[in-house]
């Protein structure tokens, strides 16, 4: 298996670059979340070694994949907000452009339709999704969030798009002395065990780590035995985890 180690992506694609069919059988790869990265996953494919890319896939790449399906995971998110009567919602974004990236604000947009609103009515700060802190891996996310809220003060809730993302929000919000939920309402896609600890715990749309990981080795092990046949991509459902940083609305 082969991840981004301290959260740095360009060694991980070094790792990936110097598989060889004398070391490795195939692998499960979980990749960085942006394009410029598959260039080196299809030499991988064409060295004829197989594997699995889980949980984020990248266009272009002829192989197995495992992920969530994040355009119900962005749907829900929002759908979630606009049943507590949000409105003007803040999304701390980042760069990414992988499938599942981009189905997720397909997904957010989706939702925003059915009351008359799209995707560009977001309060949107972008942030990277490959230069990030190890040490503080949420801080470009509580700056995002400062930056958001100075800008747009007449937010009443802020979607992180991925875990350590949506704990700088929190720490955003509270750090521009605005309370949770009362005053803004988080939530967010991708949970850390972190976000049912802190105050308050954090409503987010996750999807099964453990599945994924299972579902993407018995799809290896199944390619592996001559049993896989063509590129498979296999979707699980996401599932709302609702804790106490949303409430209803009253700016609306």
């Amino acid at each position: 298996m082969i991840e981004a180690a301290d959260l740095d992506f360009d060694q991980e694609m070094d790792m990936v670059e110097r598989l060889d069919q004398f070391t490795v059988a195939g692998a499960v790869i979980y990749p960085p979340p942006q394009t410029g990265y598959a260039q080196t996953l299809r030499q991988v494919a064409q060295r004829g070694i197989p594997f699995v890319m889980v949980p984020i896939v990248l266009p272009g790449v002829e192989a197995d994949s495992v992920a969530g399906a994040w355009l119900d995971a962005g749907r829900l998110a929002v759908e979630h907000l606009l049943a507590h009567g949000h409105r003007r919602i803040g999304l701390v974004d980042e760069s990414a452009d992988s499938v599942g990236a981009t189905e997720a604000r397909e997904g957010m947009d989706q939702a925003l339709r059915q009351v008359g609103l799209g995707f560009a009515d977001l309060a949107r700060v972008v942030i990277s999704a490959v230069e990030l802190n190890a040490d503080q891996p949420w801080l470009n996310g509580q700056r995002a969030t400062e930056r958001l809220l100075k800008d747009h003060p007449e937010v009443t809730a802020v979607i992180g798009f991925n875990g350590h993302m949506t704990l700088g929000v929190l720490r955003g919000v509270k750090a521009m002395g605005r309370r949770v939920p009362q005053e803004v309402s988080v939530i967010g896609l991708s949970d850390l065990d972190i976000l049912a600890t802190t105050e308050p715990g954090v409503t987010m749309v996750d999807v099964d780590p453990r599945l994924l990981g299972r579902l993407a080795a018995q799809r290896l092990l199944e390619v592996l035995s001559g049993r896989g046949g063509e590129p498979k991509h296999i979707e699980i459902q996401p599932h709302l985890i609702e804790r106490q940083s949303v409430a209803r609305s009253m700016g609306n």
